[in-house]
């Protein structure tokens, strides 16, 4: 795959995680990791930035408290070495 149907597939895989949000929890977990795994095989950091704050939120929504706040630190940390402070704000 290409860099860019593979950036594709890691935004699809984050689509499918917030609709699944409100009804299957575990799997919104299920398609955030599977976004992170392919952002991080690929290079691709925005993507590994907004797969592990999603997976901090739907983490932090089944009660996993500490499990959320480090993929929110990890989230965190990358949005500041991306220099979106926007994002990192959110975390």
């Amino acid at each position: 795959m290409s860099m860019g149907k593979d950036s594709n597939l890691v935004k699809l895989y984050i689509d499918i995680a917030k609709e699944y949000k409100d009804s299957i929890l575990d799997s919104a977990v299920f398609y955030s990791q599977k976004s992170l795994d392919l952002a991080r095989k690929v290079r691709f950091p925005n993507g590994e930035a907004q797969a592990l704050s999603y997976l901090g939120e739907f983490k932090e929504e089944k009660g996993y408290r500490q499990e959320a706040i480090r993929y929110y630190k990890e989230a965190y940390n990358l949005y500041n070495l991306l220099k979106n402070k926007a994002r990192a704000a959110t975390m």
